[in-house]
């Protein structure tokens, strides 16, 4: 391309970005994230698309040109509110899972971006952060990694969760990882095509599992197309995943495509019959390790709060049970799970991951850090006790 024809090229994107922004030509679609231990739908990523796009031909583009130009927050800013404000007006039950946002590292650390994207812009629709997954995509290397963790910080401290995208790519360093402690670690989708004929790829993606197992985060499989990819991913234990042959974007909230749920429970089902000959089943009590520490939680803050993390505790055991297995909540702190004894060990792991990681969002920074809750008594002693965690109890039934 000719210099003259470049210049012009750039002042015609330029100007067609200051365009969209002005008249807020995007719209959000949203793909299905599903829960590969049933085939439900986990959450949706939400991704921008432009109504009327010109010489900006894709939203990968106009975000490196209005990187170029310095008008990321101004886009970012743009394409959130669509985003929530749509998914508010498809979900108005709150009912259909996690909501993925994609951030750039820069924006996160703005101080502009705290101050916009907080609880109460969130309660104008009704969402509330524990909701919201902020996903951080790694378009270049993260300069300045300390400001980076304290945002990051920032952010769980208000119940957000994190996830950091393209893990396995030239950018998304484990460095990251260890400094943030993501909730999820988003796998490349160049990891994931053909890891069926692949063993490096296999390889690889195993030892990133035995590192989610490990530091209680959870493993999101991106770009699935075909069968073949998405079995040999259930064989590694992966939890979650994404793709087109899971579900493709769409303006509204889709589940997940029949043939790949379909296929899901087919690998579970037969995978049970080769393991087991006689199906067996546990029995499993699931409460907090210490009553007393959900008793001091409700004095500090709120009967209305511990509500939420009862809630919360029993949608994670529904999502994580098959179809075939049953959860009944005996308590506002207790539940019984009848588990496929296959998967008992699994399942139970999953559950208390995703309790590890919710849980940090019904505590404040300070507690926290110390690791207790702590109060002063009516003798003005300081009590205190440890933060909740859970206490699972399992008996073998036939």
């Amino acid at each position: 391309m000719k210099s003259t024809e470049k210049d012009s090229l750039i002042k015609q994107q330029k100007k067609e970005l200051d365009l969209i922004i002005e008249e807020k030509s995007v719209y959000p679609v949203f793909q299905p994230i599903v829960n590969l231990l049933n085939g439900e739908v986990h959450g949706y990523e939400a991704l921008t698309r432009i109504k009327t796009p010109d010489c900006i031909s894709n939203p990968e583009e106009l975000f490196d040109i209005a990187l170029r130009y310095g008008r990321t927050w101004h886009l970012e800013k743009l394409c959130r509110k669509k985003i929530i404000s749509r998914y508010a007006e498809l979900d108005d039950n709150m009912k259909r899972g996690k909501l993925f946002i994609n951030v750039n590292p820069m924006v996160i650390m703005d101080e502009s971006f705290k101050a916009d994207f907080t609880r109460k812009q969130l309660e104008k629709f009704g969402i509330s952060p524990e909701k919201i997954v902020i996903e951080i995509t790694e378009k270049k290397s993260i300069e300045n990694i300390d400001e980076f963790t304290k945002a990051v910080k920032h952010y769980k401290k208000q119940g957000y969760q994190i996830a950091i995208d393209d893990i396995g790519s030239c950018y998304a360093g484990l460095n990251v990882v260890c400094n943030t402690h993501p909730h999820y670690l988003k796998v490349d989708i160049q990891l994931i095509r053909n890891i069926d004929k692949d063993p490096m790829k296999y390889a690889l993606v195993k030892g990133l599992v035995e590192i989610a197992n490990y530091s209680s985060m959870n493993i999101l499989a991106e770009g699935i197309e075909t069968r073949e990819e998405l079995n040999t991913l259930l064989k590694l234990g992966v939890v979650y995943g994404q793709g087109f042959y899971l579900g493709k974007p769409k303006m509204n909230l889709t589940d997940t495509n029949e043939i790949a749920k379909e296929n899901i429970k087919k690998y579970w089902n037969c995978k049970h019959e080769i393991e087991i000959s006689n199906k067996e089943y546990n029995i499993v009590t699931i409460s907090f390790s210490d009553y007393k520490a959900y008793e001091e939680y409700v004095r500090i803050y709120g009967e209305e709060k511990a509500k939420q993390i009862s809630e919360m505790l029993f949608r994670i055991v529904k999502k994580v049970l098959l179809e075939s297995e049953v959860m009944k909540a005996i308590s506002e702190v207790m539940c019984i799970a009848i588990i496929e004894k296959s998967r008992c060990s699994k399942a139970l792991e999953l559950i208390n991951n995703c309790f590890s990681n919710e849980i940090v969002g019904f505590y404040d920074e300070e507690t926290l850090n110390m690791g207790y809750t702590q109060r002063e008594t009516k003798k003005g002693k300081l009590k205190t006790v440890s933060l909740l965690s859970l206490k699972m109890t399992e008996d073998i039934i036939l």
